[in-house]
């Protein structure tokens, strides 16, 4: 499972929510979840480099565009999980959906 969190209308995130974010992560990590963010701002990105977010994720699962998450948690899934989901949340997920597309790479 991949997640990725869009942090681009995320100005600033205070200590409280800090650790409620990082506790959601933790979380998401025990149930071999992976973690992406894209979009977040240069301080936004300070304050993650701040604390253990920063680290727990790894500075290789940070995109300036949310483009390049989906790009490379498309490398990480499995694309028979998609199949006939409804969810659509990015434009790629009807592609995936569509068994004939599933393993198209168009």
């Amino acid at each position: 499972i991949v997640l990725i969190l869009r942090m681009g209308d995320v100005p600033f995130i205070d200590t409280t929510a800090e650790e409620n974010l990082l506790h959601v992560m933790k979380h998401f990590h025990r149930q071999n979840g992976i973690i992406l963010i894209s979009e977040a701002s240069p301080n936004l990105l300070n304050s993650f480099q701040q604390t253990d977010i920063y680290d727990f994720i790894g500075e290789h699962h940070f995109f300036e565009r949310t483009g390049d998450a989906i790009n490379f948690a498309l490398q990480l899934i499995d694309y028979n999980a998609c199949v006939g989901c409804t969810h659509f949340t990015f434009k790629e997920c009807s592609k995936l959906s569509n068994p004939k597309g599933a393993h198209s790479n168009d």
